[in-house]
């Protein structure tokens, strides 16, 4: 008789090695290097996006119900209830840590108005120019 799997609540955190957009999934690591894959939502994609972004200074945690081997192995988290981003700093992880684009738009409010009224705002006809200094627009 083949050994049955049994699920629990289970909470990990590590970082983020792979994604299938295909599947909703990401696959992560800890530090103890078990390697686990979890799925996300379109509400929780940007979260686990910006981790893989930037793996050196940011975590994952995720609560949820997580599949387990009749030995006791997590093998896989069936459904997140929750996915934090956490700022790795010094081996401690900070839950309240922003994320990447809570990062920016926290530049783009700091910047005063008069610094936007230089960026160019016709890159997507010009970006030739921009790049490569090479003007392709027809008069």
């Amino acid at each position: 008789m083949k050994n049955a799997s049994y699920r629990e609540q289970v909470e990990i955190t590590g970082s983020v090695y792979q994604i299938n957009i295909e599947r909703s999934t990401f696959k992560m690591k800890t530090d103890s290097g078990l390697r686990v894959t979890a799925p996300y939502t379109e509400e929780t994609k940007h979260r686990v996006m910006s981790v893989i972004q930037d793996p050196q200074n940011f975590l994952i945690q995720v609560s949820g119900l997580g599949e387990f081997a009749h030995s006791g192995a997590l093998e896989r988290i069936v459904k997140a209830d929750s996915i934090i981003v956490a700022r790795w700093e010094r081996g401690e992880v900070a839950p309240n840590a922003p994320t990447i684009t809570e990062m920016f738009d926290a530049i783009i409010a700091e910047t005063p108005p008069e610094a936007w009224e230089g960026v160019p705002t016709d890159l997507s006809h010009r970006h030739d120019f921009y790049i490569y200094g090479v003007d392709t627009t027809e008069d």
